[in-house]
Order: structure tokens, then C-alpha cells, then sequence
């Protein structure tokens, strides 16, 4: 799904602009998983982890503005 994150943090924006506002935007998220299974080796865990510990988060590297 191209321009997700765009459609949920702004829904109000018209489909086709989604492109032009990503152009804006793609700096500031942080780099996407390589696929489904790349996203899980990351949440599976943390989810086993934060049933035991509720503190427990994922750090994830934002761009510097």
C-alpha cells in the first residue's frame, strides 16, 4: 500500500495528492522493513517481551529534521 502512513497521519488529504505530500514527508519517517517477514523478526519479539514487561518498547532510528 503506497502512501499508508501519509493516509492515516493526514486522512483528510485527497488520494491523488498522497504522492506530492509524500515527496514532503519521506525524510522525516523512519526506513520501512525489507517485507512482511523482516517487520516480524521485530514485533513477534517484542510482543513476547512486552507481555512480560510493559515498559518494554521498540527504539526505532528517526531522521534527523
Amino acid at each position: 500500500m503506497e502512501y499508508h502512513i501519509e493516509h492515516h497521519i493526514f486522512p483528510k488529504v485527497p488520494c491523488h495528492n498522497l504522492k506530492k505530500l509524500h515527496k514532503h514527508l519521506k525524510n522525516q519517517f523512519p526506513m520501512p522493513y525489507n517485507g512482511l517477514v523482516d517487520a516480524y523478526k521485530t514485533i513477534i519479539p517484542t510482543i513476547f517481551k512486552q507481555a512480560k514487561d510493559d515498559s518494554y518498547f521498540i527504539n526505532i532510528d528517526l531522521p534527523s529534521s
